[in-house]
Order: structure tokens, then C-alpha cells, then sequence
């Protein structure tokens, strides 16, 4: 690359990104070594017309934070990503997608695996026709559209034959973020469930949250740090899982 002296040459620095994830590489116990994770990451988006969709300002940077811990643990990891501007991380198999169906269709054909985490904002409904064309606006003062469910990624999986030894998913809400959270965790019958209040529009894209970490024995409540060591900790409660069940 471009030295300071303006000349290019083997002297340039790498970039300080890719010294500290190397690093992290490098020093971090590999104690998932064997160990096959999927998480997904970033919004999904459900078509309209050949223009228009419904998505959610979801920037997939927690899940793909969780993606880079668990591969620098040493687990063969599989990042299945919505539409984001994030650069895909290293040791990863990263496979994009756009709709709930095509999260979904892709987690099924990379199963079996130990572990799974359902980071991705997958939207609750799509349109239920999707208009071939370009809506046009003509005279009209209004349109309606009518929304159908969509596709339950989370709970599919809990239910799949070849259901992964730990199951977690994500909830971000916006009010009563404990109980609704808890009330997720048990109609989607997943492992755990990391909570995320939403409210405060600024926790998408930032690089920092607060969560809390739900189980059907406990709850506990994260301080506001890095989504990067969210992602850490997350990790050492995998490890520890396995561990003490024996799934290693």
C-alpha cells in the first residue's frame, strides 16, 4: 500500500481492524473447537412490488459481532446476513439473503448444527400479494394493502427434526421488555432469549447495547457495553453450556 512518504511498498501498517482481529485470533481460547454454529444477522426484506418492501432499520453489527467471537472460539461458524453495509468477517462462511423464507430455507439446509443464534430482524408480516409491477400513484389518495403472517424462523427451528443442542434468540422491544421477552422465550420454545429495548432508535447501528440474558431459570441484567463484548460473554455461555451438559 501507499507509505507516508508517498511511495508504495511491504512497509504499509495493516489495517488496525485486521491487526486486532488477528490478535483476537490469535489469543483467544479455542474452546468450540468441533463445535458448528449458524447465527443470523441484519433485516430480512419482504417485497411489495419490484420496488417497494417492508424492512427495519436492523444494521446486523450484534450479529455479526457474534458470528467473529464464536469462530475466534474456534467454532466452524455460518453467518446467513439480510442487506447490510457491514463487511463480511474473516473465518466466516457468510451466505446473504433477503426474505424470512430465505433465512429460513438457508438455516434448514445447514443443519445439523450444536448451535444457533436468531440475531437477524425478521419481519412479523409480508404483503400477501406481491404486485408483479411498480405500484403507481395515478389519482388515487390512498392504497390498501393487505399484510399475511410471515414465516416463524425461530419457532421452525425449535420444532425441526434436527433441532441444534442450544437455541437462542433475540428480542428487541420496545415496552415491558422482561416480560414480553420471557413470554417469547416460552412460545418459541428456544433456549434462551437476549433482550434489547429498542426504544431509543439510537441502539440501531450503534456499536454499544444493553440486554439482558434470559433463561427459563434466571435473568440477568447486562451494563451498557460494546456489542462486540455482548458477543464475548454470549460465547463463554456457550462454552459453559456445553460444557456442563456434556455436549462437547
Amino acid at each position: 500500500g501507499v507509505l507516508a512518504c508517498g511511495q508504495k511498498g511491504t512497509g504499509k501498517l495493516m489495517n488496525t481492524e485486521e491487526i486486532i482481529e488477528n490478535l483476537n485470533d490469535i489469543f483467544s481460547p479455542k474452546e468450540l473447537t468441533g463445535v458448528k454454529a449458524i447465527v443470523t444477522a441484519g433485516p430480512s426484506i419482504e417485497p411489495i412490488d419490484s420496488v417497494r418492501f417492508i424492512s427495519n432499520y436492523s444494521s446486523g453489527i450484534q450479529g455479526y459481532e457474534i458470528a467473529k467471537s464464536l469462530s475466534s472460539f474456534g467454532a466452524q461458524t455460518i453467518l446467513i446476513t439480510g442487506k447490510t453495509n457491514l463487511k463480511k468477517p474473516r473465518k466466516v462462511k457468510t451466505i446473504e439473503v433477503l426474505s424470512g423464507v430465505d433465512f429460513h430455507d438457508n438455516i434448514i439446509k445447514n443443519l445439523p448444527c450444536d448451535v444457533m443464534i436468531s440475531v437477524a430482524a425478521i419481519s412479523d408480516w409480508k404483503a400477501k400479494k406481491k404486485f408483479i409491477e411498480k405500484i403507481k400513484k395515478g389519482n388515487k389518495k390512498e392504497i390498501r394493502l393487505t399484510f399475511s403472517r410471515n414465516i416463524d424462523v425461530l419457532a421452525s427451528i425449535v420444532k425441526h427434526k434436527k433441532r441444534p443442542k442450544l437455541i437462542i434468540g433475540f428480542s428487541a422491544e420496545t415496552s415491558k421488555l422482561i416480560t414480553n421477552s420471557q413470554s417469547k422465550l416460552k412460545e418459541k420454545g428456544c433456549d434462551w432469549i437476549i433482550a434489547n429495548d429498542v426504544k431509543n432508535s439510537s441502539v440501531f447501528g450503534s456499536e454499544n447495547n444493553k440486554v439482558s440474558f434470559i433463561t427459563n431459570e434466571k435473568i440477568e441484567n447486562w451494563p451498557k457495553i460494546k456489542k462486540s463484548q455482548i458477543a464475548k460473554k454470549i460465547s463463554k455461555k456457550i462454552v459453559n453450556f456445553l460444557k456442563k451438559n456434556k455436549l462437547r
